[in-house]
């Protein structure tokens, strides 16, 4: 313990020491200049005086004083000089604070002689160099984007604002989303989703050959520059070579991720001259051409902003219109290859008091944008086995009901438990029960489908896999997935009678679907030819204005009233009408 204490004691004692080096070295140089003096005066003296040598008191005296006198001149140039070179750096050290205190953090104080001002230079160094890099941190914290890298909507705003200003050349705003950006984060977490964002700066900088003109814009969107355009044809053709770069899927951790994108262009100086106005029309374009579908771009007007408030007010509208009784379902029957009602489609229709009846695809995708298609989808599911149930004992048969699913509803962790408890509630017969769900939901969610696809075969109810040939892989997910219809999109019904294309994709596809046990609905069937040609190629249900339009219960009921007092050899010949437009 003694040894412990002495070792302590003398690095106390050292320190101590160690903080007076320049004090001690100029009283100990004053000191030693002091000695010498006195030692050579002395000496001088003694000479003298053992030399006999007799100038008399006076100039002895004034010998002495004038030695004395020289030797302290002497000595006072010698020490302030000294001491100037050793007490200079405190100017460099009181400049270096000042140039800190203005911001500057990049200064370096020099001091050769090891005493407290070397001491003081090396702690404003080492003070310099952390706070710049703490400085260089929160700048690059504030002005770029964690995740992807890019210069932020901070950096956006500052920098552009002044580009605007210097010159009046035409500016191209784009405004860019990853539209499935919240599936991939879901379904393939939300690290991998990170790095795909940084990826797709990276791949979006190389297309567009200036990464200083890309910014990270919040989310999933990013926002670059075109500066000094010449016309919007040259516009055009960037937006193009960006849309094809992302056709090709993005690999992270060896797995391929395919890229939704839309794009939203405004153009200075036409659509706005400061950077907020732009990016909120880029906004509004950007918004329009999502509700034209995956890989769409669109340049900003006046006629999508009134369609943008249009949206908006339908969005306010939607969270109180179950509850206000404005949503409502519309039935479209139907027919089978022998001419009986073989069920329906379950159509949710919404007619706002202020708005008049809103387009369902409208409404449709806004839901499914904010999720509130899960309680409108939870509304239309009871509501339709409701109807279900009662056809059944108004006419005493049962009717298939059809109802779309929305890939949001599917997704949601308590999606059987609600479907479990609205057949209970309605005392519907799941067998009579179809699920209809698009491919779209298909693409990067098959296997959390799984254990929800089971249980809607495990309690007998049937899956239709709906709007067949508008997605991608379709004939790999019949293969993989047990689906119990098909339903060919009204796309290729539209051109099975014009283009020989299409009659050869149909007659192949219900071949193929029926080896699979599986059947095929036709949508979309509207006139006589049609139905006949399909009818020639055993296509066993139809749907279609031919025979009716989507209608109320009430219609509904009548409907199969009249339909069933026709024989059965005349029910084309009377129900089904060619449509007009």
């Amino acid at each position: 313990m003694r040894k412990i204490k002495t070792k302590k004691t003398k690095k106390l004692k050292t320190k101590k020491l160690n903080h007076y080096r320049l004090s001690s070295k100029i009283v100990s140089t004053t000191i030693f200049m002091a000695a010498i003096f006195l030692a050579i005066l002395i000496a001088i003296i003694s000479f003298l005086l053992l030399n006999e040598w007799n100038f008399g008191i006076e100039l002895t005296y004034a010998g002495a004083v004038f030695v004395l006198i020289l030797f302290l001149i002497i000595m006072g140039i010698i020490l302030s000089r000294r001491i100037r070179l050793t007490l200079s750096p405190i100017d460099d050290i009181l400049k270096a604070i000042d140039e800190i205190k203005q911001g500057k953090f990049d200064v370096h104080v020099n001091v050769l002689d090891k005493n407290e001002l070397k001491d003081v230079a090396n702690a404003i160094n080492t003070m310099s160099k952390d706070i710049g890099e703490q400085v260089n941190l929160v700048y690059r914290n504030f002005l770029y984007d964690a995740v992807s890298g890019l210069k932020n909507r901070r950096a956006c705003h500052s920098e552009i604002e002044g580009m605007l200003s210097s010159y009046n050349d035409k500016t191209a705003f784009c405004l860019i989303d990853i539209i499935n950006m919240k599936s991939i984060n879901m379904l393939r977490g939300q690290a991998v989703g990170d790095e795909l964002l940084m990826a797709f700066g990276n791949r979006l900088s190389a297309a567009t050959g200036d990464k200083e003109k890309v910014y990270a814009n919040g989310g999933s969107e990013f926002l670059f520059i075109l500066p000094k355009i010449i016309n919007l044809e040259s516009v055009d053709k960037i937006i193009k070579q960006v849309i094809e770069k992302f056709r090709v899927p993005l690999t992270i951790h060896e797995v391929q991720i395919d890229i939704q994108i839309n794009l939203g262009i405004a153009i200075f100086p036409f659509d706005g001259k400061k950077i907020d106005e732009l990016i909120k029309k880029c906004d509004t374009a950007l918004f329009k051409a999502k509700q034209a579908g995956a890989q769409k771009y669109v340049f900003y007007n006046d006629q999508i902003t009134k369609e943008v408030k249009y949206t908006s007010q339908i969005r306010e509208q939607m969270p109180d219109a179950i509850g206000r009784g404005q949503m409502y379902l519309n039935f479209q029957p139907l027919i089978d290859i022998k001419n009986e009602v073989y069920g329906f489609e379950a159509l949710v229709r919404w007619k706002s008091p202020t708005l008049g009846e809103i387009n369902p695809q409208i409404f449709v995708n806004l839901a499914e944008e904010s999720h509130l298609i899960i309680p409108i989808g939870a509304w239309v599911l009871e509501q339709a086995c409701r109807a279900q149930v009662q056809m059944a004992k108004i006419f005493e048969r049962q009717f298939v009901m059809s109802i779309n699913v929305s890939p949001v509803q599917l997704l949601q962790k308590d999606f059987i438990e609600v479907l479990k408890k609205i057949i209970d509630d309605t005392g519907m017969d799941p067998h009579y029960l179809v699920l209809e769900i698009t491919e779209s939901v298909l693409i990067d969610s098959t296997f959390a489908l799984e254990e929800t696809i089971n249980y809607i075969h495990g309690i007998k109810a049937r899956i239709a896999l709906d709007d067949f040939g508008t997605g991608n892989a379709s004939l790999a997910y019949l293969r993989k997935l047990p689906f119990d219809t098909l339903k060919i999109d009204k796309s290729f019904i539209d051109g099975i009678l014009e283009q020989r294309k299409d009659y050869s994709i149909v007659g192949s596809v219900i071949d193929l679907v029926h080896n699979l046990n599986m059947k095929v609905v036709a949508e979309g069937v509207e006139s006589r030819k049609q139905y006949e040609f399909l009818k020639q190629i055993s296509c066993d249900i139809y749907q279609g204005f031919l025979f009716s339009k989507p209608i109320d219960f009430e219609e509904t009921i009548e409907y199969v009233d009249q339909f069933y007092k026709v024989a059965k050899a005349r029910r084309i010949d009377v129900f089904a009408k060619d449509f007009e437009e």
